[in-house]
């Protein structure tokens, strides 16, 4: 029997031809996939459709008793128009759901593990990769790990780090829940219900064609704001595309980044928006020794 999978568009609009392609293959691969009818009925160009009618898919997904796997199709914008108009009480009552997705997906993420209850509700969140997306390779290992849990697989995963400051030596040992995603939207959630408590989580961040002083300005927000206080622990991943300054010395965010923050810290090249975009659990304990992140990836 195929897996059921559903696909959504909370964001937005995504090539026709990556999602022609990419439906095709997921079917190949033992998916029975199901889409919406609603796709860019909307006059604003920058997200699939309306707010309610992505509302209404959000909920019918995550409310459906026979869908276990929801893949966002792509990021963009939009995601975080939904988040006041979703109805999180009847949410509650959603179960057995593993929702993947990243970059302005992250808005979503952040919501649901701010207001649902992951362990008795068996939901499960990845930043992980978006199949409608140029990003999305079913020759990466990434992808194939991602694939194998969607079918039911229970994967030890492991991310190699590079030490940022003093604080991380290599023969650290840190534990946390892992919580992250986009930087610069996850930063425009500070201030409201939609970002959890982050005391005791080890962090990962994210970004894609931000200015260096963006990137510390929204930096910031984070560590004035107070939400960063009793973190354990905060992994950079790739930030691509970058502005001007950033292209020819990559080395000097991370040293202005290290400089400002008495928080343990690392870098790793293997998650963000690029083809090898390692899938990482959100809200699953993480363990950082020996210069490697490990956590579980689970259906």
């Amino acid at each position: 029997m195929n897996t059921k999978l559903r696909i959504i568009r909370p964001s937005g609009r995504e090539n026709k031809d990556y999602s022609e392609c990419q439906t095709k293959e997921l079917a190949r691969l033992g998916f029975d996939i199901e889409e919406t009818t609603t796709k860019y009925n909307s006059d604003w160009p920058y997200s699939s459709s309306s707010i309610s009618e992505r509302v209404s898919e959000f909920e019918s997904a995550m409310m459906c008793e026979y869908t276990h796997i929801i893949f966002c199709a792509r990021g963009g914008y939009g995601a975080s128009d939904i988040l006041p108009h979703i109805d999180w009480e009847l949410l509650k009552y959603a179960k057995n759901k593993l929702l993947i997705g990243f970059s302005d997906i992250s808005a979503i993420h952040s919501a649901i593990y701010s207001k649902l209850n992951l362990n008795s509700q068996n939901i499960r969140l990845i930043h992980g990769p978006m199949p409608f997306t140029e990003l999305w390779s079913f020759n990466s290992t990434e992808t194939k790990t991602l694939v194998q849990t969607c079918k039911g697989q229970r994967i030890s995963y492991q991310i190699p780090l590079i030490p940022l400051n003093t604080l991380t030596t290599t023969d650290i040992t840190c534990e946390g829940l892992l919580f992250g995603g986009c930087l610069s939207v996850l930063t425009n959630l500070i201030g409201t219900e939609n970002l959890p408590n982050l005391d005791n989580h080890i962090l990962f961040f994210e970004d894609i064609a931000e200015h260096p002083a963006q990137v510390i300005r929204n930096l910031n927000q984070w560590q004035q704001s107070g939400v960063i206080k009793n973190v354990k622990a905060i992994i950079w991943g790739c930030f691509s595309k970058p502005g001007e300054g950033l292209r020819d010395n990559p080395e000097i965010l991370f040293n202005e980044i290290s400089a400002r923050l008495q928080i343990p810290m690392m870098h790793s090249k293997s998650f963000g928006h690029i083809i090898n975009n390692s899938p990482i659990s959100i809200g699953t304990k993480g363990v950082i020794e020996n210069n490697q992140l490990s956590y579980f990836l689970e259906k």
